[in-house]
């Protein structure tokens, strides 16, 4: 019996007893995979070479017959799940692990692929786990790729409206956002009850798509997306606390970009509340935008919260700033702001202050001068 039956053989056998944890163990798509995965794609690329896609399409779909009778609680192929499994079989047939640009279009191509099934209504939700791995291999590959600006010149999406070319992490937002659009409304749990079926991944993807957003970013884009959630979104308490706190993380730097200071404030206050002591370094990315959300408010910092050892650091680069915004001080406020200058800049917060903080530094000194 060949690999490639083999393979199809335990993948309609995973179908049928709807083992969606076994379908996202069995289809891997990353490197570090045992040998007979690469056993595969040879045997693939000589039995169905690039001008053999129609015999494999053939092959799929007679190892993997759909059902007619199917029992409650099973499961059974359908064509959308056959034409994604034809499509991992020409991912591991064409992919060239050591071209980065051929990782990432074969993945695309796969992960758009898994959407389209994932959104049958009947049996979609056998390959949630799988949609869930896949896109955050992606977003794993596309990060590590924003390190190499020369490859990402390599790599030009479609036009915008404005007429300029989407970034490669904007492609891949809206990729994952695919399978975000395709959870939100699936209908097996009402809105307020546990989720179930696909939405217990809404906030998953939510946050994968986030996240790739506000690298881009382009945090201008999740506007829909917090829409949609506002509207008929699953409540936020009702998942774990890794995405709660991630959510209100985003949804903090989100009202940040928008000048909502004090909304952030409320989003990034809760996160850091909700996220566990012991992550000292989620806890800090917290602070970051939860310490500046409250400057511009007008609330500074204090010692016990920049004791902490998430805040490290933290003293010496807010309180001069706190120091000359309360005094009135211009001089001792700009030479505060170029002293971590770089470190402002990076996190998106010197213009801010420089320009947010103004009406707080004329009040200090108004009332210091009157």
């Amino acid at each position: 019996m060949s690999l490639a039956l083999q393979f199809l053989t335990r993948i309609r056998g995973f179908a049928l007893e709807a083992d969606g944890a076994s379908l996202k163990d069995w289809l891997q798509v990353e490197n570090d995979v045992p040998d007979i995965y690469y056993n595969l794609a040879q045997e693939i690329r000589t039995t169905f070479p690039d001008n053999g896609t129609d015999a494999l399409e053939k092959f799929v779909d007679k190892c993997l017959p759909e059902e007619d009778d199917v029992q409650e609680g099973k499961g059974s192929p359908w064509p959308g799940f056959n034409s994604f499994v034809k499509d991992y079989l020409e991912y591991w047939r064409d992919v060239n692990f050591d071209d980065v640009v051929n990782v990432y279009t074969r993945l695309s191509e796969l992960l758009i692929s898994c959407a389209n099934a994932l959104a049958n209504p009947t049996y979609g939700v056998m390959l949630l786990q799988t949609s869930m791995s896949l896109s955050e291999s992606l977003s794993k590959l596309v990060m590590s790729l924003t390190r190499q600006p020369e490859v990402l010149a390599l790599i030009e999406g479609d036009e915008t409206g404005d007429g300029e070319s989407k970034s490669i992490v904007e492609m891949a937002a809206d990729i994952i956002q695919k399978f975000f659009t395709s959870c939100l409304g699936d209908r097996s749990s009402t809105r307020w009850a546990p989720p179930k079926g696909k939405k217990v991944a809404v906030y998953l993807f939510a946050n994968l798509t986030l996240k790739l957003l506000f690298a881009c970013e382009k945090s201008h884009l999740a506007v829909q997306m917090f829409t949609n959630l506002s509207t008929s979104g699953p409540a936020l308490s009702l998942y774990p606390a890794s995405q709660r706190v991630t959510f209100l993380y985003y949804l903090g730097r989100f009202n940040f970009d928008n000048a909502h200071y004090f909304r952030a404030h409320m989003c990034l206050e809760e996160a850091y509340r909700q996220c566990h002591t012991s992550f000292t370094k989620h806890r800090r990315q917290i602070l970051t935008y939860w310490i500046p959300s409250n400057i511009l408010c007008g609330r500074f910092p204090s010692l016990h919260l920049l004791s902490r050892p998430e805040a490290a650091g933290f003293a010496d680069i807010f309180l001069p700033i706190c120091s000359a915004v309360r005094s009135g001080n211009f001089v001792a406020f700009h030479a505060a702001l170029n002293q971590h200058r770089d470190w402002l800049w990076e996190r998106g917060l010197y213009l801010v202050f420089l320009y947010r903080l103004k009406p707080l530094l004329w009040r200090s000194l108004t009332r210091k001068t009157f």
